[in-house]
Formats: structure tokens, sequence, C-alpha cells
């Protein structure tokens, strides 16, 4: 005879729970008003507590004091006496003032401002802001905020922390597709020297651009590429 066969049911689980485990923390020295997420990250902070640091200065939250980490949520007493020693504060954190005093700085405009007008800002240092206006010189002026994102050096967490109190100007600077020479239209960020050589003999074959929309003519350019480069380019 067969044994007698158990009754079907839903099979039990039991369920278990567990915290994850991260890797032990690896400080190094750190500023942590300026410190950009991927070194959070490389200090083998967990990822909730990197989110909660930069979710809380992209708010206007500053650390003015070491112990203010401790406002951070997931900073606990055991991880605040590993990171303590290496919170490394610059000299200017004495003079750090309230958001209510830096009107100042409130809708800067970035096609006019200086260098210097620039080191106003929180995280931009005088290498950076000599970046900056290179760049905007090289592309003729922004014409949208988010281009500044643009510089090699600005993090995600620094651009997100001021870019409400940036502005810019409407007018840029404009290349004449009908009369620039090759090394001119190369020189700019947006157009390779492949391009502006395609440029160039297309103008050549079918004559001047009566509009800038027939550049759209040409097979290798694609259409976000000429969305990019289309207000530094005029016809006239």
């Amino acid at each position: 005879k067969k044994a007698p066969t158990k009754p079907k049911g839903k099979k039990q689980y039991k369920r278990s729970y567990s915290k994850p485990k991260y890797p032990p923390i690896q400080p190094f020295a750190f500023d942590p008003n300026a410190i950009s997420e991927a070194d959070l990250r490389k200090m083998k902070l967990a990822p909730h507590i990197v989110k909660v640091i930069l979710n809380y200065r992209n708010r206007g939250g500053i650390f003015r004091k070491k112990d203010d980490l401790k406002k951070i949520y997931g900073i606990n007493d055991s991880i605040y006496d590993i990171l303590e020693p290496y919170v490394a504060f610059p000299e200017e954190i004495d003079v750090y003032k309230p958001r209510d005093e830096l009107a100042t700085i409130s809708f800067l405009e970035l096609n006019s401002a200086t260098a210097k007008d620039l080191e106003a800002l929180h995280g931009i240092g005088p290498t950076l802001s000599k970046r900056i206006v290179k760049y905007r010189d090289l592309l003729g002026g922004f014409h949208k905020i988010t281009q500044f994102s643009e510089v090699y050096g600005i993090e995600d967490s620094v651009y997100q922390r001021f870019h409400m109190q940036l502005s810019v100007s409407e007018d840029v600077n404009k290349i004449n597709v009908n009369t620039a020479e090759k090394d001119q239209l190369a020189a700019h960020p947006y157009i390779s020297y492949k391009l502006a050589k395609i440029i160039i003999n297309y103008r050549k074959q079918h004559g001047p651009f009566t509009e800038i929309d027939e550049l759209m003519n040409i097979k290798i350019l694609k259409a976000e590429e000429f969305e990019k480069i289309k207000p530094y380019l005029s016809t006239l």
C-alpha cells in the first residue's frame, strides 16, 4: 500500500530579516559642506547616510562645527567618533552667514560674472571659477542655466545647491555659418572638427545657408546635436 499522502496546502516559509551589512568606514580628510557624492561613497558611508547629507545641503543646511554631523539621520555616536577626527573645515567656515545675508549673490548673471564673482558661490574656488569663465567664453555665453553643469569639476551636488541663484542673459555670441572658417567653427565646444569640415563643404556645394535649419540636411548631424549648437549660429 502507498503511504498516505499529506494534504496539499500552502508551503510555510519562515521570514527572516537582517540589517544590510556595509563595509567598514574608510574616512579621509573632508569638508562636509563641499565633499562630493562620489567621495562620500569612497569613504564607504552607507547609501542612506550619503543621501541624507546631500539632501541636507541641498535644502541650504550648513555644517558649522563638527558635531553638526550628528544632525544627520543614520550617523550615530559610533560613526561620528570615526568621522570626527577627519572633518576639516576651510578657514572661511568662521565667516559663514545666515541665508538671509546672502542676498548679494542671489540671481548671479553668469554671462557678465567675473571669476571673482563666481567664487562667492559656495563650493567654487579660484581654479574652478576661472575654468567656468574660460568655458563660457568658448561657448560664446551660456544661453541656459543647465549649461553651467557642463563645466569640468562641477559636481551635481554643488550645482544643485545654488543653481536657483543663477540667471543668464539672452544674448550669446553667434558664429556666421556663411563666413566662418573651419577652425573658427571647430573651436566651439559643441562642434567637432569633422562637423566643421562638413559644414564648410556643404556650403561650397550648395551655396550660402538662408536659414540655420538647413543644417539638418547634413546627415551626420543628429537632432539633439543641432538643438545644442543652434543658439550659437547665424546666417548673417
